[in-house]
């Protein structure tokens, strides 16, 4: 039985206005959905297969605390302190976490479909097998996260940090990438020997065919991911996960960091590529 019900929560959020402290309290399979538990101290709370459904923890502290398999969906839970928390197959589907900390979190099998996981810290974080469709993980930090058979298909990483993330087995499948940091990251490429070369002059003798603001003008202009895509002759690749994707599975880590470069600098830096090449 837990320690507190769901009238006493309300009765001690009452008296505390906002701060309330439940700090090691026995919460498991309690009902707090739609509550304000705005700045609450619920740090190693044991929260099992609980249900906060829609609940407000802006800025609370649930740090080392058990969510396992709890029903998070539509929680706020936006700049909350979550390092170390264990989230294994919780439901945090359409979860706003916006700048939460989710240092060393356990998130194996999560469902995090379409979370707003923006800016976020989730530096060596266990995502394996966890669900993030449609997520939102622009500016988060990532570096040294667990993501090895996550679902990211279309997921937004733009600009996230990536390095040294493991990534093998993941589902990539049209996933947002400008910008973000894929040093060291663990990635199953598919790397075609000397593609990188030969796409470098192909464009560098036929600068008219290329353009690196748009993915495919038209039948006979691209940009980098776009040209390699059509010397690898591999259309399917492109339609199962995209251009921007395709192309980092075909030229690797070094040739996206310079996907979305203007035309100039993109000139320059496969200029460079053939030189060393040659």
């Amino acid at each position: 039985m837990a320690d507190l019900t769901r009238t006493e929560v309300i009765k001690l959020i009452a008296i505390a206005n906002q701060g309330l402290t439940l700090k090691g309290v026995f919460l498991e399979n309690i009902n707090l959905n739609l509550l304000c538990l705005k700045a609450a101290n619920m740090e190693y709370a044991d929260l099992t297969d609980a249900s906060l459904r829609g609940a407000d923890l802006t800025d609370a502290s649930l740090r080392g605390a058990d969510l396992r398999g709890a029903d998070l969906s539509r929680l706020d839970l936006r700049e909350a302190n979550l390092r170390s928390a264990d989230l294994s197959l919780a439901n945090l589907t359409n979860a706003r976490l916006s700048l939460a900390n989710l240092i060393g979190a356990d998130l194996r099998e999560a469902r995090l479909r379409a979370a707003s996981l923006d800016f976020a810290s989730l530096g060596a974080a266990d995502l394996r097998g966890a669900d993030l469709r449609e997520a939102n993980l622009r500016g988060a930090n990532l570096s040294d996260a667990d993501l090895s058979g996550a679902n990211l298909s279309d997921a937004n990483l733009s600009n996230a940090n990536l390095r040294d993330a493991d990534l093998s087995g993941a589902n990539l499948r049209h996933v947002g990438l400008r910008g973000a940091d894929l040093s060291d990251a663990k990635i199953d490429l598919s790397i075609e020997g000397g593609l990188l070369l030969k796409v470098a002059l192909k464009i560098l003798g036929e600068r008219e065919s290329f353009d690196n603001e748009v993915w495919h003008t038209c039948s006979t202009v691209h940009c980098i991911a776009g040209h390699a895509v059509i010397m690898a002759k591999d259309k399917d690749l492109e339609d199962e996960y995209g251009t921007d994707m395709a192309g980092l599975l075909l030229l690797g880590v070094e040739a996206h960091d310079h996907f979305f470069d203007t035309n100039k600098a993109a000139l320059r830096w496969l200029e460079e590529v053939a030189e060393r090449t040659a």
